[in-house]
């Protein structure tokens, strides 16, 4: 009763701390559409703004595999819990900074020269905080469940989404005509409130017994990123290809398509938030079932049936949004995004050794997160920007699952396997 007890706990802690962490991150990618392009990259060319918003959100996934790369070395060194307090005090407070900018109106370049180095403080924080989310929990879960208790960490980014699009909706129909003057910055220092009360959460859990079993067996690495790239190689980049499409998926239909339809196809963007709305609350009952049945039936079958079937669909969705019948086309892909993104917090660290688990995990997943949610939606804009079309965009979300997919069928099974190994 009392290790029950205490997995609600941590997994509570674990998963209340990352939906934060998604709220400030993802505040950032509402606001890259809806006022950054006007108050940081004022140009002539609405398509060149675009193009400068879009680079400037993606240069906070290029540096997360940095973040995973520090973080990771010390959540393996010293342990999971501090890395947790770190990531979020540092991704808080660079959120809450981000609110307090001037403008280019009032400072010129110097004003999204400050807004990228936030960006990029951003992007180092949350590189060291879904390893550990993922990993603090793993680690206190029963062997039977833990896929379904670390999909808690991924439910993170649909509830996350939902609570920044809902307090920016908020601040736009309170504010009116002044949104642009000063009321998109309360989105920004709101995030100060979330940290305290993601400090005070997770401060009262407890370290994982697997990295106190490594202290007492003094099995911790000198340096675990090189024992990573020595002795984990496949684990490392089957990892990176399992990851890439899922983050692809996730963010080009939520952050580059409603840029896309409003500028292009003439849609409202209200009316495309409904669909990607409807689609998160979606996505919150999808993360656990996935999770679950990936406790049953193992982890890759997951990811390569649903890369699989996105091979297949990613052209028709992306032809069909471009025609502007986008509604159900995009709600397929970003609840097929969740569906990846459900077992991914369970496998990425099952497929590394105990005492480089955090560096493992951290690298995988955030150089996908730099290809996948850095490379590809600026790669995405520039091919749709170029033909005019989103054609080109489904090409390129054909060819991400595939290699999801034939990552997924060379990759070993991990939900049967010991996390003290």
């Amino acid at each position: 009763m009392v290790k029950n007890k205490n997995i609600v706990r941590v997994s509570l802690a674990s998963g209340f701390g990352t939906l934060f962490e998604w709220y400030d991150f993802l505040i950032y990618a509402v606001a890259t559409g809806l006022v950054f392009k006007h108050l940081f990259f004022p140009a002539t060319d609405p398509a060149i703004a675009i193009l400068l918003s879009m680079l400037t959100f993606g240069v906070g996934y290029v540096v997360r595999p940095l973040g995973g790369l520090i973080f990771g070395y010390f959540g393996d060194r010293v342990g999971r819990k501090s890395m947790l307090l770190w990531t979020l005090v540092i991704m808080g407070l660079s959120t809450f900074a981000i609110g307090l900018l001037p403008t280019y109106q009032q400072v010129g370049l110097w004003a999204p020269a400050m807004l990228v180095a936030l960006r990029i403080i951003q992007g180092l924080s949350f590189g060291g905080e879904w390893a550990g989310g993922s990993i603090m929990i793993l680690e206190h879960a029963p062997d039977k469940h833990r896929g379904l208790y670390a999909s808690l960490v991924q439910m993170g980014y649909p509830i996350g989404f939902l609570l920044a699009s809902g307090v920016f909706l908020l601040t736009i129909n309170l504010s009116g005509d002044q949104f642009l003057e000063w009321a998109w910055r309360v989105p920004f220092l709101l995030s100060i409130v979330l940290v305290i009360v993601g400090l005070v959460i997770r401060s009262r859990i407890s370290e994982t017994p697997v990295f106190k079993k490594l202290q007492e067996q003094r099995k911790l690495l000198k340096v675990p990123f090189m024992h990573v790239f020595k002795h984990e190689k496949r684990a490392l980049f089957l990892g990176i290809g399992i990851k890439t499409s899922e983050i692809a998926w996730g963010y080009l239909p939520a952050v580059f398509f409603p840029l896309w339809a409003v500028n292009n196809l003439g849609v409202a963007r209200a009316d495309v938030m409904n669909y990607i709305f409807m689609a998160m609350f979606i996505s919150i009952v999808a993360i656990p079932a996935a999770a679950y049945l990936s406790d049953r039936i193992g982890r890759r079958k997951i990811f390569l049936y649903t890369a699989a079937i996105m091979t297949v669909l990613a052209m028709p969705i992306w032809s069909t949004m471009q025609a502007g019948q986008f509604e159900l086309p995009l709600v397929v892909g970003l609840v097929a995004g969740a569906v990846m993104l459900a077992p991914l917090a369970a496998i990425l660290p099952e497929s590394f050794s105990a005492a480089s688990r955090y560096t493992g995990a951290s690298l995988a997943n955030q150089i996908a997160a730099a290809l996948g949610g850095g490379v590809v939606p600026a790669l995405a804009s520039w091919v749709a920007i170029s033909s005019g079309s989103l054609v080109g965009v489904g090409i390129l979300m054909a060819v991400l699952s595939l290699n999801t997919a034939v990552c997924a069928w060379l990759s070993k099974e991990t939900y049967n396997k010991s996390l003290l190994k």
